[in-house]
């Protein structure tokens, strides 16, 4: 449930966001980059895995929104929980 929502709401993102930024979030989300990040941090991934992976996406999503648009995304979280609990 909670990762359509999440989901539901990169798309949203993506197509709000300008060209430039665009194209710097699809290349967040796509595995290339994943892929790059696990050869780069492999010795570090097998320490703990989950939690750099974690860290590293947070890094990612400051530096292509500039932390603007992670407040818009909280507030839209917030629209859909409130409205799902009434």
């Amino acid at each position: 449930m909670w990762l359509v929502i999440s989901a539901y709401v990169d798309a949203k993102t993506i197509r709000l966001a300008p060209v430039e930024k665009q194209q710097g979030i699809k290349a967040i989300l796509g595995h290339k980059y994943i892929k790059k990040i696990n050869t780069i941090f492999k010795p570090l991934l097998d320490f703990n895995s989950v939690s750099i992976v974690f860290i590293l996406i947070i890094i990612f999503f400051f530096l292509v929104f500039k932390v603007r648009p992670i407040r818009i995304i909280s507030r839209k979280f917030q629209i859909m929980i409130s409205t799902a609990w009434i």
